[in-house]
């Protein structure tokens, strides 16, 4: 993303392109597959947190709803700070 590789510039335009190059020979390829590995976990997290909170909201507050929340909480409470060092 930030230090493209796997192709060429030819007059301007991107030629010559090998798209398994670009994804595996990047420097960058480790800090941001991790960068992006993590904020899928924190999305995740706070979707399900969403999902049953709104159930919540709607009146069901049993045990099960209270427990999925706390587990997408816990992934991002967990996985949030990663995501800012990285």
């Amino acid at each position: 993303m930030n230090q493209p590789t796997g192709f060429d510039i030819v007059n301007g335009v991107a030629a010559n392109v090998k798209p398994w190059a670009a994804m595996l020979t990047n420097d960058a390829l480790p800090y941001e597959f991790t960068h992006g590995a993590l904020a899928a976990y924190v999305a995740v997290g706070l979707a399900v947190a969403g999902v049953y909170a709104f159930a919540m909201l709607r009146g069901d507050r049993s045990e099960y709803n209270k427990k999925a929340i706390v587990l997408g909480l816990g992934l991002v409470a967990v996985f949030a700070p990663l995501q800012v060092v990285t």
